[in-house]
């Protein structure tokens, strides 16, 4: 029984990234995707949110866009970058990566 329990903790607490796209691991995810308005400028800025999870059952923060657009300052957004990374499911994180003026 303890097994089992353990097997489906491990199967299942590494599915975050699968809801945008991003293909995940069994021992190790890392990954992006990015959605692009326009095309990228030189004065561009870029901002960053996050949220983190521990063992799959502990969450914090916000990796929403409007959290990273703020962060920088943001008004006009140009484009939005998502990246992923997990351990084992013991640790796992979400970045939300905005660009724009």
């Amino acid at each position: 029984m303890r097994y089992t329990l353990i097997l489906i903790l491990l199967l299942t607490v590494n599915c975050f990234a699968n809801q945008i796209g991003i293909p995940n691991g069994g021992i190790y995810t890392s990954g992006e995707d990015a959605f692009s308005m326009n095309s990228f400028a030189n004065d561009e800025r870029s901002g960053e949110a996050c949220a983190k999870s521990t063992i799959g059952w502990f969450a914090s923060g916000d990796a929403s866009v409007e959290a990273a657009a703020n962060k920088a300052g943001i008004k006009k957004i140009s484009s939005v970058q998502h990246r992923a990374e997990g351990i084992l499911g013991f640790y796992q994180e979400f970045c939300t990566i905005v660009r724009g003026k």
